[in-house]
Parts: C-alpha cells; structure tokens; sequence
C-alpha cells in the first residue's frame, strides 16, 4: 500500500518533469550525433588525412547538452572551409578528398549537414535563456558559460 500510495508502483509510466522543447529536442540530437560521428571522422582522417584531422579536430571535442550545438556548428564551419578550400594550412585537393571521404563513409554527406544546420538553427533560435551559451573569441573555446 505504501509504494501505491507515493507512487512507487509499476503500474503507471514516468513521464518527464517538463515538456521537451523544440529547442530541447535539437540540442538532445546534435549532442547524440557529435559523440559517435566525431570519433569516426577522426579515425578515417587520422590515417588518411592526418593534416586535415588536426585542423578539423584543433580544440574541437564531442560536448554534452547545449555545448554540443556550438561543437557541432564549429565542426560544419569547418568542413564548409575544407570544401570552399579557403584555408593556408591544408590545400585544397586534400580538403576535398577528406570531405569526400567522411561523406563515403556515411559520417557527413550533404543531407546530413543540411538536417544538422537545421537542427542548430531550431536549437538557438527557440531556445531559453537558461539553454544559451554565450559566445567567446577564439582561444577560449573550451570553457563555456552561461549567458
């Protein structure tokens, strides 16, 4: 009778405290995205394109909750950099080839980019001011707080 009565029973299904956001929801699928997809983009370039791994992968870390939208945002910037071929430090073929390989290997092709951007753009636009991060200059990318 206790656990009936403080609700301990098997009987009914949890449900969550607050309503999900839509905002909520994006920043749950970009930061299940960024763990998994970041690890093996930098396996397939670390053996095939270890100057494009570094670049890609200079400070940039798969994040968790609403860190992840930055990480994944840095992360696209980035990739659009390698494909425009607009960056000193790795030339463009190897840009090319390397954006050319993670979308062969199903980690980032162009459909997958443009539901990514579409996910950052939902999760900063409608989210509370208690889920933003406020943005920093370049160098202080890992630390993060609140806006």
């Amino acid at each position: 009778m206790f656990t009936k009565l403080h609700g301990f029973g098997g009987k009914r299904v949890a449900r969550a405290a607050t309503k999900l956001t839509a905002a909520a929801k994006a920043i749950s699928a970009l930061d299940a995205w960024d763990g998994p997809n970041f690890a093996a983009a930098r396996a397939v370039l670390d053996v095939r394109e270890p100057a494009v791994a570094k670049y890609l992968f200079e400070r940039l870390q798969a994040s968790v909750s609403v860190s992840a939208v930055s990480s994944v945002a840095r992360f696209l910037d980035r990739i659009a950099a390698l494909r425009a071929g607009t960056l000193p430090s790795v030339p463009v073929a190897r840009g090319r080839a390397a954006v050319k390989l993670l979308a062969l290997r199903k980690i980032l092709h162009d459909k997958r980019e443009s539901e990514l951007r579409a996910l950052i753009e939902v999760a900063t636009r409608s989210a509370r001011p208690e889920e933003m991060v406020a943005a920093r200059p370049s160098g202080t990318e890992s630390r993060r707080k609140p806006v």
